[in-house]
Parts: C-alpha cells; sequence; structure tokens
C-alpha cells in the first residue's frame, strides 16, 4: 500500500529500513515513522520517492545492507 505524510517545506532526513517483511520509515529522528508489513514475491529491486503538487530534491542517498 501507500501512506503518505505530509512535512514543512525544510530539509529532513530520513532513513528507510527494509527486510524480508516490513518496511520503516523515520522522518528526523523519528518525529514521523510509518512501518507497514510487506508479503512480496519477488526480491525488492526498486525504491521510489515522491512529492504530490510540487518538487523535493535528495541530496545524499547512502544504501546499507543490514547484518541479518
Amino acid at each position: 500500500g501507500v501512506q503518505t505524510c505530509a512535512l514543512p517545506i525544510l530539509a529532513h532526513k530520513i532513513q528507510v529500513f527494509v527486510d524480508n517483511g516490513s518496511v520503516e520509515l523515520f522522518v528526523d529522528g523519528g518525529r514521523v515513522a510509518m512501518t507497514n508489513l510487506v508479503f512480496p514475491n519477488e526480491p525488492y529491486n526498486s525504491l521510489r520517492f515522491y512529492s504530490k503538487g510540487g518538487e523535493m530534491k535528495i541530496s545524499n542517498f547512502t544504501i546499507y545492507k543490514l547484518g541479518l
């Protein structure tokens, strides 16, 4: 499913954690937190961000492999 969250127009630190059964998103150290349980038929191979009715800029993006 799709979850949305309205944020003021500022710089934000967003962390996304993905494992075999969940996707978790944290904004600014937990000011906003979202969790989704997922049951994928195939491994994840993409991640999308979008801005509804405006623009956004991602200035830094790092992927870390979780030690599971």
